[in-house]
C-alpha cells in the first residue's frame, strides 16, 4: 500500500501566464477614473484618481478677439540723435535775439559774464573755441576790473554797447547778423552766424574785430 509520501508525483506541464500591469499608462494613453489588476477582478484604489493624474485630452485656452492696444514704437532714423534743423517760420525774429546774444557775447570777452550762461544760445562747437580762445582775455579783464574797483571805489571799466544791427537771411534757418559796438570813443565790427537747431537759435559762428 503506498501512502502519500511513497506516491510517485505526476508531471504537470508548464504554463504561461502574463505578467501583471505594473507600470502606470503613457501620456497619450486613455485611462480610466480608476485603475485595475490586469485581472479586472479586485480595483487598485477605490477613490478616484485626482484630476492631475487623469489623461484629459488638451484643450486650447478660448482667447478673447479684444486685446488692448499698445502704441508702436516710434521708428528711429539715423542720425535722428543730433540737432534737428529748425526752419525760420518757426523761430522768432532773428534781429532781437541776435543784439541780446552780441551784447552777452561782449560782456563774456569783457569778464564781467560767465560763458556758461551762454550754453543754451551757442552750439557745442563754438563755445569750446570761445573758451579756450578768450580765457586768458577774461581774466585779464577781470583782473583788471577788479584793480580798478580798489583804486576808485567803482566799477572802472565800462562795458561795451550794441548800437547798430543788421540782419541778412541767406537761407531757410540761417541768419546772419552784422552789429556795431561802442566803447570810449572805440568801435568794434561784430559778426555772429545763426542757425535754427532743436526749436531756437543757436550761434555757430562769431568774430569781433
Amino acid at each position: 500500500m503506498l501512502n502519500a509520501a511513497t506516491a510517485p508525483a505526476t508531471a504537470t506541464g508548464i504554463r504561461l501566464r502574463p505578467a501583471p500591469a505594473c507600470e502606470p499608462p503613457y501620456d497619450d494613453e486613455r485611462t480610466d477614473s480608476r485603475t485595475y489588476l490586469a485581472s479586472g477582478t479586485t480595483p487598485l484604489l477605490t477613490h478616484p484618481l485626482l484630476p492631475c493624474f487623469t489623461v484629459q485630452p488638451y484643450r486650447p485656452p478660448i482667447s478673447s478677439t479684444w486685446q488692448p492696444s499698445r502704441p508702436r514704437p516710434a521708428r528711429v532714423e539715423l542720425g535722428s540723435f543730433g540737432r534737428r534743423s529748425t526752419p525760420s517760420c518757426d523761430l522768432p525774429e532773428p534781429g532781437p535775439h541776435g543784439r541780446r546774444l552780441a551784447q552777452a557775447l561782449l560782456e563774456m570777452i569783457a569778464g564781467v559774464r560767465p560763458l556758461g550762461q551762454l550754453v543754451p544760445w551757442l552750439h557745442e562747437s563754438l563755445y569750446f573755441e570761445l573758451a579756450g580762445r578768450y580765457s586768458k582775455i577774461r581774466i585779464a579783464n577781470r583782473q583788471a576790473e577788479a584793480a580798478g574797483m580798489q583804486h576808485l571805489g567803482r566799477y572802472a571799466a565800462p562795458q561795451p554797447r550794441v548800437t547798430r544791427v543788421h540782419t541778412c537771411q541767406p537761407a531757410d534757418g540761417v541768419a546772419e547778423i552784422s552789429a556795431v559796438a561802442a566803447e570810449q570813443g572805440r568801435a568794434y565790427a561784430v559778426a555772429l552766424r545763426l542757425e535754427g537747431l532743436d526749436g531756437g537759435w543757436r550761434c555757430t559762428s562769431f568774430t569781433v574785430v
